[in-house]
């Protein structure tokens, strides 16, 4: 492996962050997890959910996979650059979330300041 340069280390970040929150959070691993965390009472597989649940753990893991794809597999490099740009425009939606949210509030208590005796 050659020496990571900063664009190599954004495009790795970016694209296990994304995969991250795909394997923890997002529906299309819904049906594993639940699997896992049904037969959790099993020492293997409980460990196994407890790192497929936890953005930290399997943050580690989904990083070394990304590291391999990225530098081992051919075309892995095409992979690892369409989940970074997935994990991008996820940032864009978080950030719009966000500020949605607190221009709601904004509004909310400006209302409540305009009316106060309304709800």
């Amino acid at each position: 492996m050659e020496e990571l340069t900063l664009k190599q280390a954004v495009v790795i970040i970016l694209a296990s962050y994304r995969m991250t929150r795909i394997l923890v959070f997002e529906k299309i691993f819904k049906y594993f997890r639940d699997v896992l965390k049904s037969r959790e009472n099993m020492y293997i597989i409980g460990t196994i959910n407890a790192m497929i649940t936890c953005p930290w753990c399997a943050g580690v893991w989904v990083t070394l996979i990304i590291i391999v794809l990225y530098f081992l597999v051919p075309f892995g490099v095409l992979f690892v650059y369409v989940l970074a740009l997935a994990g991008i425009a996820s940032m864009i939606i978080l950030v719009s979330n966000l500020l949605h949210m607190y221009t709601e509030r904004r509004q909310r208590i400006h209302q409540k300041e305009k009316y106060p005796d309304h709800l």
